[in-house]
């Protein structure tokens, strides 16, 4: 398979941009998830769901929502 002007050539800047972003990708979800648990054990704990914020988990799932676009 040679190399001719018409073939697809695989461009190393963008397998290398790709990577960046799956590891982007999957910091930010890690984020996302640790950010949840003070909350989440705080309720476990204390056996008292008032400590749920409806704002703060509407406003992190949306952007959750816009981050997987």
């Amino acid at each position: 398979m040679g190399d001719s002007p018409d073939s697809p050539r695989r461009d190393e800047n963008s397998v290398n941009d790709m990577n960046v972003s799956v590891l982007a990708g999957m910091v930010s979800t890690g984020l996302f998830a640790v950010s949840h648990l003070p909350m989440l054990l705080k309720a476990v704990r204390t056996r008292d769901l008032d400590s749920y914020s409806l704002g703060y988990l509407a406003l992190s799932n949306v952007a959750n929502a816009v981050h997987s676009v």
